[in-house]
């Protein structure tokens, strides 16, 4: 399992995290009976999230499940197996068990310091856990360590954005530039830089307006992303472009996987003054 999440059997990957696609999609390949080529297709594409496969059998679940199972095996065979540790820390992330994670990449580290993934997914679990500060600094030494590193840059300035510093959001934005400067086909990168604008001077028209154009390149980039619809709903909005904000949340409403978020797009909706019955006309 490297960088990949099974939910209520479905299994989907961010690629942006996958440091070894080669491999990866052989091995899900072979537990999913893929064509390893159209895996490997999936998970190389510039975008963070794409589904690998809806309602797998329950067996198929329990395989992924045991490949947990055979890392731990492993460690205790060889627990001086860096790769070891990293893979069990994914599994742990994903179950949401992050002071379980961050002992495994701690110990990844300890074997090979040199190794960047590991710092910056050590980060990521220090940002679940609301360890901003630290999670910062494990990103930093990633990047240190690889310069060109654009998801590090990414969620650095993720995680800069949830100090909520309003006076300066200079350093988040700027990791933004350098995510899409190394990597500009990457939509997550072009919606971060916007969202970061469009919260800092929200007040400010000719920002937002660049916000709503910016959002525009991330949803071309990954159309697949409904969630631009409601950030560009929510700008425009705030620009009394309601029209335009009104087709925008739509859209998202149309698109959206939760309740909540058809919720969020009815009040606002409401907000906008859209009679019930358009709403449920798509």
């Amino acid at each position: 399992k490297l960088a990949m999440s099974v939910l209520a059997d479905s299994v989907c990957a961010d690629p942006t995290r996958i440091s070894d696609p080669a491999r990866v999609s052989r091995e899900i390949a072979s537990i999913l009976n893929m064509d390893p080529s159209v895996v490997l297709k999936k998970i190389s594409e510039p975008k963070s999230f794409c589904w690998l496969a809806r309602k797998i059998s329950s067996q198929q679940a329990l395989m992924v499940e045991s490949a947990k199972k055979d890392i731990e095996r492993s460690i205790r065979l060889n627990d001086d197996n860096p790769r070891a540790h990293f893979i069990l820390g994914l599994y742990y992330d994903h179950e949401g068990l992050y002071p379980s994670a961050i002992n495994e990449f701690s110990k990844a580290i300890e074997q090979d310091p040199t190794e960047a993934w590991y710092y910056e997914w050590r980060g990521f679990e220090k940002f679940q856990k609301g360890d901003y500060s630290d999670a910062i600094k494990d990103y930093s030494t990633a990047i240190s360590l690889q310069p060109r590193f654009a998801q590090a840059y990414n969620i650095r300035g993720m995680t800069r954005a949830f100090l909520m510093n309003v006076d300066d959001r200079s350093p988040e934005l700027s990791d933004f530039n350098q995510a899409i400067e190394i990597n500009s086909e990457i939509s997550e990168f072009y919606r971060n830089y916007a969202l970061g604008l469009a919260s800092w001077k929200y007040w400010d028209k000719s920002l937002n307006e660049h916000s709503v154009d910016v959002l525009a390149t991330a949803s071309e980039l990954d159309p697949t992303d409904y969630r631009i619809h409601g950030d560009r709903a929510y700008i425009l909005t705030g620009l009394n472009r309601n029209h335009e904000a009104t087709q925008e949340l739509i859209e998202y409403q149309r698109r959206s996987l939760t309740n909540e978020e058809k919720i969020t797009a009815s009040d606002l909706l409401a907000y906008n003054n859209v009679a019930r019955y358009y709403v449920n006309t798509w």
